[in-house]
């Protein structure tokens, strides 16, 4: 998909030459149809899209105070069979803009002329951008899953006070997303064990996060954020990302004897 603006004037080019595929609802018939039809449907009675994942891991103690870890998940992918569609669009549209003035006397503005022209231009686009349905029986296509790596370790630097690192990537459509962060963690007491991180990922370098551990007795409840700007200015920000648990513990593992 390529938009050009002409370096002038206002005049633009819009170019398409892709292909597209959905899956999981049935076909409709324009946009119309999907807004007067709109409907729940339920998606686990068609079943037909099938797929499988796994995810590997390893963790070494390398001493009594340094941990290693590294793991590969979401390795694999999804078939899709039921209700599949592929279409193509190619086409070049050439948009020279309305002149506003024509519409208007005086105070007034001549709204059916305007109306009139704009669904024109509207079927100008959709024949020239020749959006077809090429579906053939039996259609179906795999998408791999996003697979993800991390490589992580910990090093207790004082008998209150560990600190880390971690490499990751994300593999996704766009690419490989690689990011890099590192931790501390500190107990305040014998109840409340506090950290930070700070993480540096999709080209930004502003994500400071913290995270908090509870343990009650046999409760432990936590709290974390990987980016406290959002958490605290929710409004102002683009996402947030705020984690609130609890785990129930029903016995420890006894270390082993030496």
């Amino acid at each position: 998909m390529l938009l050009e603006t002409d370096e002038d004037v206002y005049q633009s080019a819009f170019t398409t030459d892709y292909v597209f595929r959905r899956a999981g609802f049935p076909e409709v018939d324009g946009a119309y149809d999907i807004l007067n039809g709109l409907q729940v449907i339920d998606f686990s009675s068609e079943g037909g899209n099938t797929g499988f994942g796994f995810d590997l891991g390893i963790t070494a103690n390398l001493t009594d105070k340094l941990t290693l870890s590294a793991s590969i998940i979401d390795i694999g992918s999804i078939t899709w069979k039921t209700d599949t569609y592929e279409y193509t669009t190619r086409g070049k549209y050439n948009y020279g803009g309305l002149d506003l003035f024509s519409y208007s006397n005086a105070d007034t503005l001549n709204t059916q002329l305007l109306t009139e022209d704009l669904e024109r231009i509207a079927d100008e686009l959709t024949d020239k951008l020749d959006i077809r349905n090429t579906t053939e029986p039996g259609y179906s296509y795999t998408t791999p899953l996003h697979t993800r790596g991390y490589l992580s370790g910990t090093y207790q630097l004082m008998d209150d006070l560990t600190v880390g690192a971690l490499f990751y990537f994300d593999n996704t459509r766009i690419g490989t997303q690689p990011g890099f962060a590192i931790s501390a963690r500190k107990p305040f007491g014998k109840w409340v064990t506090a950290g930070a991180t700070y993480a540096v990922r999709n080209g930004r370098f502003n994500n400071l996060g913290v995270n908090a551990t509870g343990h009650f007795g046999p409760l432990q409840i936590y709290l974390a954020t990987d980016n406290i700007i959002g958490a605290v200015n929710p409004l102002g920000s683009k996402n947030v990302n705020l984690r609130l648990g609890f785990n129930l513990v029903f016995w420890e593992i006894e270390p082993p004897l030496e």
